[in-house]
C-alpha cells in the first residue's frame, strides 16, 4: 500500500472515530440544560438539537469518504465536512442563544465541547484535502 494511501485511510479512521464520539456525547455527556421546572425548554435546548444534527451529518460524511471513489465527489465531503463543522461552531452562542448564566450545562459543557469537537474535524477535513490535492508521487514512493 502505497504512504498517500496509508495516511487517507488514517485519517478517515480517526476522522470517523471522531465524529461518531462526536454524536454519542451530543446524545449523552454534551447535552444541553434539562427542562425547566415548569416543564418548558431554554434556548440551550434547540442548540443541542441543532448539533445532533450536525453530529450526524459529520458522521455519515465520514463514513461517505470510505465509499467514493476517485475524482471530484471524494472532494465532496471534506468541503462539506469544513462548512457543517464552521456551522456547529457559531451555532451554540451565535446562531442560537444560550443560557445566561457561565456555569449552566450548555455554556461550561456543551458549547466548549462543539468547539472543540468541530476544531479537531475542520483539521482532519483539511489534512484529507492536503492529502487528495497533493500530486502524485508515484516515482519516490516504493511500495
Amino acid at each position: 500500500m502505497k504512504r498517500k494511501t496509508q495516511g487517507i485511510t488514517i485519517i478517515r479512521i480517526i476522522t470517523l472515530a471522531v465524529s461518531a464520539f462526536f454524536l454519542a456525547g451530543m446524545l449523552s455527556f454534551l447535552k444541553p440544560c434539562g427542562p425547566k421546572e415548569d416543564g418548558t425548554w431554554m434556548h440551550c435546548h434547540e442548540a443541542g438539537r441543532g448539533l445532533l444534527i450536525l453530529a450526524a451529518v459529520l458522521t455519515l460524511l465520514a463514513l461517505l469518504r470510505f465509499v467514493l471513489k476517485k475524482g471530484l465527489p471524494r472532494l465532496a465531503p471534506d468541503i462539506l465536512s469544513v462548512a457543517v463543522c464552521i456551522a456547529a461552531m457559531l451555532l451554540p452562542g451565535t446562531f442560537v442563544s444560550l443560557c445566561m448564566m457561565p456555569d449552566m450545562r450548555c455554556r461550561a459543557v456543551m458549547q466548549p465541547g462543539a468547539l472543540v469537537f468541530s476544531a479537531v474535524l475542520l483539521v482532519l477535513a483539511g489534512l484529507d484535502l492536503a492529502f487528495l490535492l497533493r500530486p502524485s508521487q508515484r516515482d519516490t514512493v516504493k511500495e
